[in-house]
């Protein structure tokens, strides 16, 4: 059975309305002109010869813009113009395409591709929805894809375009891989990078997770922001570290490096100790004359023998 059985009916009914919709409107747009006669178009005795000559036929004739037409005497014309505005073809087509929509499990705005009511919480709800209804055809397509792969591997090997030894013994290493899929844009950028950055920093996605959201390889976008900082840092002596990953010194990923010494900060002036080591009670020659020197290690023998 097919998986639009349960709204191909609704899908009919809308085509038929619209095409009523688009007559009514056609008629609506005409404006035709009656006759209305006086006297009539054939009689007896003399009211058949009334004044003014013969009478005018009007079989054939069309109204056209600013024309002048003289007409029978006493006919008289009666406009007919149909008034009125197809108003509930707009809400009874909306209200057919989110039913057809939820039939198929996608939203509205997937169905109709009409985001003038929509907002950021809706909209992404609805994409969430959306995905989660597609992932039943993801998943085929992935195997689709794998197999694909692995054929393809084969046939190379098969045909010498491939040389590897040892790949029949070691066939599931060789057929690992992993397919990237292409990025979603954003719906708004600033509350989806924020979203994304407390994702990371909470745990709740690791930086493979978001790099493969965004349709990158996240080994080659590592590379490629060590490649920039590097290249900033060493070319131009700029960090920018701050820049892209919002790094501070508070986080501990800068290392302090120890200031160059300035020529001449620091040397001590001649004689600036002089004083304090010839007659202070904490110089040299004071400590000599103050105290006996410590006995020697042969004194101590002499005294024990």
């Amino acid at each position: 059975m097919s998986e639009t059985s349960q709204t191909v009916t609704r899908i009919r009914d809308a085509n038929e309305f619209m095409v009523a919709v688009s007559v009514k409107q056609r008629i609506e747009a005409c404006l035709s002109v009656f006759i209305k006669r006086a006297l009539p178009t054939a009689g007896v005795g003399r009211m058949n010869n009334g004044a003014g000559g013969p009478r005018q036929s009007y079989d054939g004739k069309t109204i056209s813009p600013g024309m002048i037409k003289e007409m029978n005497v006493g006919d008289e014309i009666q406009v007919v113009n149909p008034q009125g505005q197809a108003t509930d073809a707009a809400s009874y087509i909306k209200l057919q395409q989110r039913l057809i929509g939820a039939g198929q499990g996608i939203s509205y705005e997937a169905t109709a591709r009409d985001m003038s009511e929509a907002t950021y919480s809706s909209a992404r709800q609805g994409l969430i929805e959306d995905s989660m209804t597609y992932a039943e055809e993801d998943e085929l397509l992935a195997d689709v894809l794998d197999e694909i792969y692995e054929t393809f591997i084969i046939s190379a090997v098969l045909a010498g375009a491939l040389t590897i030894p040892d790949f029949w013994e070691r066939k599931d290493e060789y057929f690992a891989h992993s397919f990237v899929k292409p990025p979603k844009d954003w719906i708004d950028p600033s509350k989806e990078a924020t979203a994304t950055k407390l994702a990371l920093q909470t745990g709740q996605k690791t930086f493979k997770q978001i790099a493969a959201e965004n349709g990158a390889d996240w080994r080659k976008q590592v590379d490629d922001i060590c490649e920039v900082l590097k290249y900033a840092k060493e070319e131009h002596g700029v960090d920018l570290g701050g820049v892209i990953l919002g790094q501070k010194k508070s986080d501990g990923l800068y290392v302090e490096e120890d200031p160059e010494p300035v020529p001449g900060a620091g040397a001590v002036p001649a004689g600036a100790d002089g004083g304090g080591q010839q007659g202070g009670p904490s110089g040299a020659d004071g400590q000599a004359g103050g105290s006996p020197p410590a006995p020697s290690a042969g004194g101590e023998a002499d005294g024990e023998g």
